[in-house]
């Protein structure tokens, strides 16, 4: 069985937030049109992930709703701190390509 602890309605999706009775956290993006689309979990036991892809085939999904489901299950700071790393790469990456330009 799993608890219901917030439902976000958002025009023609819902996003739904549960607490699965081993802990996991499950957000979960659905449309009144094309169903069931995305399930992410957090998993209790290591904080890691698991997403799953509900609607066979593709379906279109905004930065908006991964954000909030992400959000929603506590990995929200996590996915901007990766975020914040990789952009710190990429921009590592550019002024170094930036100085061989300049050297060239």
């Amino acid at each position: 069985m799993s608890k219901l602890i917030r439902e976000l309605p958002m025009g023609d999706y819902v996003v739904t937030l549960h607490e699965l009775a081993n802990g996991d956290l499950q957000s979960k993006l659905s449309s009144a049109s094309q169903g069931p689309l995305l399930e992410i979990h957090k998993l209790a036991e290591n904080g890691h992930l698991r997403v799953k892809e509900l609607e066979l085939g593709s379906a279109y999904l905004k930065v908006e709703h991964l954000a909030l489901l992400l959000t929603l299950i506590g990995a929200g700071d996590e996915m901007l701190e990766e975020i914040n790393n990789l952009n710190s790469l990429s921009l590592d990456h550019d002024s170094n390509d930036s100085n061989d330009d300049i050297t060239d």
